[in-house]
């Protein structure tokens, strides 16, 4: 389990496994805008994953 930092997306708080990481940052990359609306909104939806 981990915490990302949505502005720059480097993991804060705990750890994931290298190609896990890869694949979170891969997806925060691409819904990086939208993930930052949500938090700053407090409307949240599902996203997409990563196909």
């Amino acid at each position: 389990m981990a915490v990302m930092e949505l502005e720059n997306l480097n993991i804060i708080e705990g750890s994931l496994p290298k190609r896990c990481r890869q694949l979170v940052r891969e997806w925060a990359e691409i819904h990086q805008q939208e993930l930052i609306e949500m938090g700053d909104t407090q409307n949240f939806h599902p996203v997409k994953p990563l196909e």
